[in-house]
């Protein structure tokens, strides 16, 4: 047998060695740690320009619209009807996501035979909400609490159903003061019917009376409505037949059929039916599809029920196309408290003021329905703490729901910007919010389409460019957000044509800018070719370009160097290049610098090459680098070739202690069990 000294220097021996593993493991450790600290790249640098660096367009974030809500006030509405309108009229009112739309709220009744000229003047329409511009959030608040005073009329406020005053003054409202161009949307809330029978101006019985009606009706407010551009978007509570029947079919058909994308599906107004509580939670998806936006629904993530002293976490994702959005809570009582923290964790302020570029704003926050109204959300995964307080009564779960729209810039480089009829020419889109790049599965999770459309130069039809990114010809490499086209020159085209990217999907449109495209027409005109690498740049480095100029014309020209739609820090030099008056092409050299302080991530904009005296564009290219994180000051090369070679070191001391262990282990229990007889 072995004696016990022997065995305790062997395992004396043991934690040595496992010491200097433990030693060389520590020192793997920090030579991870210090490479880190050198070269700091986090998954979670993501490129966010900030909004002073926002030289792209300063058009709003959404398309604006008017809208009114006209509510039947009528004595056929029930009890629960008057809730689920005041509740459906929050929603479409807190909902919207523009701060340039302006909205109203009427009720309307209608003369009954209670009415008297001189002692009850019954109106048949009651301003509840003046049109107000909700570019507030104190305008967006009050909207929300005037909606409260919908009610129920009594029959000395007249309560029969005039659909004739309700859209004639909707009318007036929505198109005062005149502004071309923008949707102006009626939604009419109503049980349905047209009930005229004793009111002042229409006497007979109840066919004569509703029979004038309706020929009004049909001959004169709708066509002035249709006239106005007005269309009308009924919701029809409580009652089957009002939907199935004609009554509001005809109102639909008789105001004005255009839709804000004839592409999209149920974007031409049609009859929504409502009659009970989840019905008024969808009612989101109607204005989404009235306003061309993007309705994402409740799902399991963002419902929960909450009982008193309860809370919970609910989770909404705000898509990358997004420019501007609400995010709407329906819950059981006001004083369910709702807090609302962006994708970075960051929680809104109750102010609604403004951080990392969003702006926000608050809505119905004493009621039913709140909204949190975002311009330029950050993209991602929101979480919306809903929490009740020992009093509130059990109810109906607690839901958020988003409502967005997304207004997208176009970053077209025409090559060549000047061409002659007949000639082949390149097109290259990049799609962008702000100066934030639009990566491929950012523009294929909303489903977006993307083409270039053509016109003037003489031409009275279109022209339509596909565009595409599946690095099928022309397009260079599949799915890096860059769609690539090309179309040829009409030779009857002359002047200029207008290039536009025109853009498809739910809730996402492109904004009005375009690129005018110069004719060549007599092949004298300074012409040229621009490259850009396609390359990863570090903060502060630097990528080199050439530009080919030919000058057939033989007339000198100074051609200026710049760079358009790029964030702060990229510049180009040299800026200037004098062009000889010499018959021939010449080719330049460039360099486009990247600041330290340009953010990581891919960079947007481009570089053009135009004269000096015309600004007449002759060359243009796309940027396509990608800026990475700078290695700190003082790194060396050797820096992770002593990495490499500690994590070996430890690997092998590791393996080879291991490997003594087992032997010297396995040599003392054969020492230390007695052989059998």
């Amino acid at each position: 047998m072995i004696s016990a000294g022997r065995v305790d220097r062997n395992r004396n021996w043991c934690r040595i060695v496992f010491g200097y593993v433990k030693l060389a493991s520590a020192f793997a450790l920090v030579g991870a740690c210090f490479l880190v600290a050198v070269e700091p790249v986090s998954a979670l640098a993501v490129s966010r320009y900030p909004a002073s660096g926002n030289p792209v367009t300063a058009s709003s974030p959404t398309r604006p619209t008017n809208i009114v809500i006209a509510v039947d006030e009528s004595y056929s509405i029930t009890k629960q009807d008057i809730v689920w309108e005041r509740q459906a009229a929050q929603v479409l009112a807190v909902g919207d996501f523009s701060p340039e739309s302006r909205i109203g709220v009427l009720g309307f009744g209608g003369d009954d035979r209670q009415y008297n000229a001189k002692t009850d003047r019954q109106s048949p329409w009651d301003q509840v909400c003046p049109m107000t511009e909700v570019n507030t959030q104190a305008s967006r608040q009050s909207l929300s609490d005037c909606i409260d005073d919908l009610h129920k009329r009594l029959p000395g406020q007249g309560d029969y159903t005039d659909f004739i005053d309700a859209i004639s003054h909707s009318v007036a409202d929505l198109v005062s003061p005149p502004d071309s161009g923008r949707p102006l949307l009626l939604f009419l809330l109503t049980d349905g019917w047209l009930d005229m029978v004793d009111t002042p101006r229409y006497p007979g019985d109840i066919g004569k009376a509703d029979s004038t009606g309706n020929q009004v009706l049909q001959n004169s407010t709708l066509p002035l409505a249709k006239a106005d551009g007005v269309s009308i978007w009924p919701l029809a509570f409580g009652s089957k037949a009002a939907v199935d029947g004609p009554e509001l079919q005809k109102i639909v058909t008789g105001g004005a059929q255009d839709s804000c994308d004839p592409a999209l599906r149920d974007a031409t107004p049609h009859v929504t039916r409502v009659d009970s509580a989840a019905d008024v939670q969808a009612l989101p998806q109607l204005f989404a599809d009235a306003t061309c936006g993007n309705y994402a629904p409740p799902t399991p993530k963002s419902t929960a029920s909450i009982g008193p002293g309860g809370s919970a976490d609910l989770y909404v994702t705000v898509p990358a196309v997004v420019t501007s959005g609400s995010i709407v809570v329906t819950r059981q009582s006001s004083k369910v408290k709702v807090t609302y923290f962006d994708p970075d964790g960051r929680q809104v302020p109750a102010s609604g003021a403004s951080f990392a570029g969003q702006t926000f704003s608050f809505a119905g926050t004493n009621g039913p329905v709140e909204a949190l109204t975002v311009a330029y959300p950050i993209p991602g995964c929101w979480r919306v703490h809903v929490a009740a307080p020992a009093g509130v009564l059990p109810g109906g779960p607690v839901t958020a729901s988003v409502l967005w729209q997304g207004v997208l810039h176009s970053d077209i480089v025409i090559d060549p910007p000047d061409p002659v009829p007949g000639q082949l020419v390149g097109v290259t889109v990049k799609l962008q919010v702000r100066t934030r790049p639009l990566s491929a599965s950012d523009l294929a999770a909303a489903h977006v389409q993307v083409s270039v459309r053509v016109t003037g130069g003489g031409r009275s039809a279109p022209i339509s460019v596909a565009v595409n990114d599946d690095g099928a010809r022309p397009d260079q490499t599949a799915r890096d957000g860059i769609y690539t086209g090309t179309f040829t020159v009409p030779r009857s085209a002359r002047g200029a044509l207008i290039a536009r990217a025109a853009v498809l999907a739910q809730g996402v449109m492109g904004d009005t800018d375009s690129v005018s495209i110069a004719i060549d027409s007599d092949g004298l005109a300074v012409t040229g070719q621009m490259t850009l690498p396609e390359s990863d740049v570090t903060q502060g480095g630097q990528v080199p370009g050439t530009v080919r100029l030919s000058n057939p014309g033989g007339k000198p020209h100074t051609i200026r160097l710049v760079t358009v739609d790029t964030p702060p820090g990229v510049t180009i030099a040299p800026s200037k290049i004098s062009l000889p008056g010499t018959p021939r092409s010449t080719t330049y050299q460039f360099t486009l610098r990247f600041a330290a302080s340009v953010p990581v991530g891919a960079v947007t904009g481009q570089v053009n090459a135009s004269d000096a005296r015309t600004g007449s564009v002759y060359a243009e290219a796309a940027i396509t680098s990608t800026v990475v994180a700078a290695l700190k000051s003082g790194y060396r090369w050797w820096y992770p070739v002593l990495y490499a070679l500690s994590l070996i070191v430890a690997g092998l001391a590791g393996w080879g202690a291991r490997v003594v262990y087992l032997r010297r282990r396995r040599a003392v229990r054969a020492r230390a069990i007695p052989p059998l007889p």
